[in-house]
């Protein structure tokens, strides 16, 4: 599957050393135009114990976020693909860091840093998660931003 890769010790091995409760049901929202992609942060996610929802584009994840903000039941999270069709990652979230300044966003890419695709990115973004990722690295940067 392009965009990750499986780390060496594989990561059903380290599940036993995390905490199965990890996420303790956590709400992450993943926009990813790739299907084979959002499936794999569901099912990542999921297995440590977060609540996620996918979207396959960037409008979609804006609409998805500001109804569960109206709904009373935000997302702790937002993991960005920064090249999708339409509204790309960058642009998405700049849109939903000005409806919730406190909004916390992780940028998913291939690109590496310097390009002048990254360096459009809001200040407040938590996190770039660099394409190929193994599932640690994923866990950590999604650990990382919600306990910020």
């Amino acid at each position: 599957m392009r965009g990750a890769k499986n780390s060496s010790a594989g990561s059903k091995d380290r599940a036993a050393g995390r905490d199965g409760a990890q996420g303790k049901g956590r709400r992450i929202l993943v926009a990813d135009d790739e299907q084979g992609m959002r499936e794999l942060y569901r099912q990542a996610l999921e297995a440590f114990g977060y609540q996620v929802s996918l979207a396959a584009e960037g409008a979609e994840a804006l609409e998805a976020h500001e109804r569960a903000r109206e709904e009373g039941r935000p997302f702790g999270l937002v993991v960005l693909d920064m090249t999708m069709p339409g509204m790309d990652g960058a642009a998405c979230a700049r849109a939903i860091l000005e409806r919730d300044p406190q909004a916390r966003i992780i940028i998913a890419t291939g690109h590496r840093g310097g390009s002048r695709q990254m360096n459009g990115l809001p200040s407040r973004v938590w996190g770039v998660l660099h394409k190929p990722f193994n599932i640690d690295t994923l866990l950590d940067q999604v650990s990382r931003a919600l306990a910020a």
